[in-house]
């Protein structure tokens, strides 16, 4: 269970419950924006086979057209990867009464506010 599902899990008032349910929204999107991005990334920088999907060695590891094209795409992903974005975020007082543990506190630290 992720630490954010262990929160949807837990009654909270329904103000709470709909910063939460946001935020849950924004991540989603953001996670199949990255996905999508990802996906058009490696149709550029990689070999695609005869039906034009992506081409793969024995171990299922794509094909880059090239060392270049390698170190471009790792490039672009891990420029992808450190965006700042803004998915909201809930106070602490509003979840005054769940019980999570310091690394779970560590894991959500960017979406909860004093």
């Amino acid at each position: 269970m992720t630490t954010l599902q262990l929160i949807m899990d837990q009654k909270v008032d329904l103000f709470t419950a709909f910063q939460l349910k946001k935020i849950v929204n924004a991540v989603d999107n953001e996670l199949m924006l990255y996905e999508t991005t990802r996906q058009t990334m490696l149709m550029k920088f990689c070999e695609l086979n005869d039906n034009g999907e992506l081409d793969a060695d024995e171990q299922g590891m794509v094909r880059f057209k090239s060392e270049d094209d390698k170190a471009q795409f790792q490039q672009e992903l891990h420029d992808l990867r450190h965006k700042d974005i803004d998915i909201g975020a809930v106070s602490i007082q509003k979840l005054k009464n769940i019980e999570l543990s310091t690394n779970d506190l560590y894991v959500l630290s960017d979406l909860i506010t004093e």
